[in-house]
């Protein structure tokens, strides 16, 4: 399927490490375990911890965001992504076990639309947040993130593919949390 990555608690962590890709198909959005590729990150929810011992739920939010790297000068169209959450166990290579049971995690509706990571048509410091690295949209949904639904692994598709100017990739980041 994809690369399987581990993520704590709080970190920010690629979910999709090429969102100017092609966009998949519209019956890959609503049969989503088929997709392959390396673009596709398939994040591992954490469990929460309370001081030394894991509790045995994973983390119930997550937050969203797009980011560029720094030599990004303009973007023509922001991306769109769909978020999933599984209930099964990924292989070390990152494939499904073939107990899957998957959802939807951005919209409770399987045919609307995602969510846009809005990047600034004109790329600066004066219009969106940035360090050394890269350039972020703002956090999606906002503060109080989506629900995991208690989903063990997360990933996204692409529905509208991102489009920029210069030598960069756009990529989907997630950050769990309480």
């Amino acid at each position: 399927m994809a690369t399987k990555v581990g993520c704590g608690l709080g970190e920010w962590q690629t979910l999709n490490a090429d969102l100017a890709a092609t966009a998949d198909t519209a019956a890959n959005l609503l049969d989503p375990l088929v997709v392959t590729g390396d673009r596709i990150r398939v994040v591992e929810v954490p469990y929460m911890n309370s001081g030394s011992k894991a509790l045995l739920e994973r983390a119930p939010y997550f937050l969203l965001r797009g980011a560029v790297d720094s030599s990004a000068t303009a973007t023509t169209t922001s991306p769109v992504i769909r978020v999933y959450g599984v209930d099964a166990e990924v292989n070390d290579d990152g494939t499904w076990d073939g107990t899957e049971s998957f959802v939807r995690l951005d919209n409770a509706d399987n045919t609307a639309a995602g969510i846009t990571l809005t990047f600034e048509s004109t790329i600066s410091t004066t219009t969106m947040l940035s360090d050394d690295d890269n350039f972020y949209t703002d956090v999606e949904p906002d503060l109080t993130g989506f629900s995991t639904q208690n989903c063990k692994y997360v990933f996204a598709l692409v529905e509208t593919a991102g489009n920029l100017t210069g030598d960069s990739t756009l990529i989907a980041q997630i950050k769990f949390t309480l």
